[in-house]
């Protein structure tokens, strides 16, 4: 009998848990993304160069959806492409959900920040997705200023972007 009442403790606590894990790697993911958002703004500053940021599948090249890095490189070409490993500043892995981002002009997959003085960032917002979920469980927007903004969701559980359309996963 008391087998049976542990197994089946057991068996409760593993949704627990598992919410519980699922929380705690976004948390992770967030504070990571926050950092190197702010390192990025810190890096042009101080190097007076271009700095690209993106998710990426791979670590070298950028995309609007990856589950395995960002990347964070100096962009020497101005195109958002790591021509040498030189150019790699930081990779900050992700956990096991998926971010996602949206820049500005929308055809670009990263975000390029320079100097405060010189106005080159990109807005973008970077949103991430816990698996099988269709709503994000945060986002993070940077303005054209270099200013972060946290998003959590709203009563209904949504998103929304700067426009009020809701982010997806």
């Amino acid at each position: 009998m008391a087998l049976f009442i542990t197994a089946l403790l057991a068996m409760l606590m593993v949704p627990v848990g598992s919410h519980f894990y699922h929380a705690s790697q976004s948390q992770i993911v967030r504070e990571a993304l926050w950092d190197g958002l702010d390192f990025a703004l810190r890096e042009a500053n101080i190097k007076h160069q271009l700095i690209a940021i993106c998710a990426s599948q791979d670590q070298i090249t950028c995309q609007h959806q990856a589950n395995q890095a960002l990347i964070i490189f100096i962009d020497n070409e101005n195109d958002g492409v790591i021509h040498d490993k030189t150019q790699l500043l930081r990779v900050i892995s992700l956990a096991h959900g998926t971010l996602y981002s949206r820049s500005f002009p929308i055809t670009r997959q990263y975000i390029q920040i320079s100097r405060p003085e010189e106005m080159t960032i990109n807005n973008g917002t970077f949103w991430y997705c816990l698996p099988k979920v269709a709503s994000p469980d945060w986002a993070i927007a940077l303005s054209v200023t270099g200013e972060m903004r946290l998003q959590l969701p709203d009563k209904e559980g949504r998103i929304k972007d700067g426009h009020g359309k809701r982010l997806m996963c």
